[in-house]
């Protein structure tokens, strides 16, 4: 599994996570202009999950938090 290079506190750090930010943060806010149907259940808790696992390597992202609340 390939991971992602971030620059934290001046260190180098390599995170699991594989996908971009911002790929991550539209697809939250389709999945939020959308709405919870039948049929994006699933992709809706598949992407909070991602969300949550990004968080972690990213805690101060503001971008991440307002998708995250937005679903």
């Amino acid at each position: 599994m390939r991971g992602r290079r971030t620059k934290s506190a001046g260190l180098d750090t390599t995170s699991p996570c594989t996908v971009d930010l911002r790929t991550a943060q539209k697809a939250a806010l389709v999945l939020a202009k959308l709405g919870r149907t039948v049929g994006s259940t699933e992709a809706t808790d598949h992407v909070l999950r991602l969300h949550h696992a990004l968080l972690e390597h990213e805690p101060d992202d503001a971008g991440l938090h307002m998708t995250y609340v937005a679903l």
